[in-house]
């Protein structure tokens, strides 16, 4: 189940929080970590989209053009999303992308000037 997953991998260490994104009934997903096995204790933090997927994305993509941001392994669903989404194409939603934006945006949160809403 996606909950213990989620669980599981937190408790392995070294991650501050889960973030959510609660628009679309995400909201619920902090209840099922915290009921889940190992859940109790995980940090969770929800954020709801106010701006399209393109608008979030533009502060992450600057970070990366300034070569800010590495990633380290091979991720290649991701990096399909990364290279190929085209805003208002019809394209299928790229949810990893989109999931990529909320987690650099929480990380980067913590830097002076960084703000995304």
């Amino acid at each position: 189940n996606i909950a213990q997953l989620l669980a599981d991998t937190y408790n392995i260490g070294g991650i501050d929080c889960i973030v959510i994104e609660k628009n679309n009934g995400g909201d619920f997903i902090p209840a099922l970590i915290k009921a889940s096995k190992s859940g109790k204790y995980v940090r969770t933090k929800t954020v709801t989209a106010t701006k399209g997927k393109a608008l979030r994305a533009q502060p992450i993509q600057a970070r990366y053009e300034l070569g800010e941001v590495h990633h380290v392994g091979n991720f290649p669903e991701l990096e399909h999303e990364m290279t190929t989404w085209v805003p208002d194409m019809g394209l299928p939603s790229p949810n990893r992308l989109d999931a990529l934006v909320w987690g650099l945006t929480h990380i980067l949160s913590t830097k002076a000037g960084f703000t995304l809403t």
